[in-house]
């Protein structure tokens, strides 16, 4: 990635801010999660408050507090539209 806070800009101004774990047999889990909070807080300007989002080629476990997530199936689907 040629512009790392210009990728952090990119969803701040969307107003999100995501993880991507794309491991086979990994789900997105409460490790991943708290490393997605601690991350968050290096982010100069962004809102604690801010949703939270994750992409995972295994899914998420259950609980986290994620305002929403998407897979492989939901990503070739966008890229198909």
């Amino acid at each position: 990635m040629g512009n790392p806070a210009g990728f952090w800009l990119a969803f701040l101004e969307r107003g999100i801010l995501g993880s991507i774990k794309w491991l086979e047999s990994q789900r997105f889990d409460r490790h991943d999660y708290d490393r997605l909070v601690c991350d968050m807080l290096t982010v100069p300007g962004v809102d604690p408050a801010i949703p939270l989002v994750a992409v995972s080629r295994s899914g998420i476990v259950d609980g986290l507090p994620i305002v929403a997530h998407w897979g492989p199936d939901d990503l070739v689907g966008a890229w198909q539209a």
